[in-house]
């Protein structure tokens, strides 16, 4: 093998190795965001992470279809049954039946749910606004599109672009 292959190979072989460590870090930064949800949950409301992200797609998006919400957040119907009847019992939340299809139920958020969902919009970017402390504005925007370019990528690699998967967390959580 030329020294030529061989440095090519050994760029390739850390590449591969960068992108593995960008991939721990991106998951650590994820799995510690979500003990932090979990921990705001049990000191502040009852609402849970995927609770949050139903009330955050229908704040965006308006009245949806239970399993157009599932869709958008990545899980199936079932789960978000759940979480709906859940948020509904804490009036956040409203279920309506079509007239044409009982099968189909739409859920639109309640004023109160609009104003728990501002609520915990603002605590959740104050606290998740501290894990980027460390970075200027700048590099923040560095950040942010450098992950963009990172999301475009893993959907075209992925072919999952009509995949419920593909939600953007990128893109929701610098909406609004």
């Amino acid at each position: 093998m030329s020294q030529t292959q061989l440095l090519k190979e050994a760029r390739s072989e850390s590449a591969l190795v960068l992108s593995e460590q960008i991939t721990s870090s991106i998951h650590e930064i994820w799995r510690i965001a979500r003990t932090r949800a979990e921990q705001l949950r049990s000191e502040s409301s009852k609402v849970g992470l995927q609770q949050y992200w139903i009330l955050r797609f229908l704040y965006e998006s308006g009245p949806q279809r239970i399993k157009d919400i599932a869709k958008k957040i990545g899980t199936t119907s079932s789960p978000v049954t759940i979480s709906v009847k859940r948020l509904e019992s804490e009036k956040l939340v409203s279920r309506s039946r079509s007239k044409k299809d009982e099968r189909v139920v739409t859920v639109s958020l309640t004023p109160r749910g609009r104003r728990t969902f501002e609520h915990l919009r603002e605590q959740r970017r104050r606290d998740v606004s501290l894990f980027f402390d460390s970075l200027n504005d700048g590099e923040k925007r560095q950040l942010l599109n450098l992950l963009s370019k990172v999301v475009v990528q893993a959907r075209t690699v992925s072919k999952l672009d009509s995949s419920p998967r593909t939600q953007s967390s990128l893109r929701l959580s610098t909406a609004k």
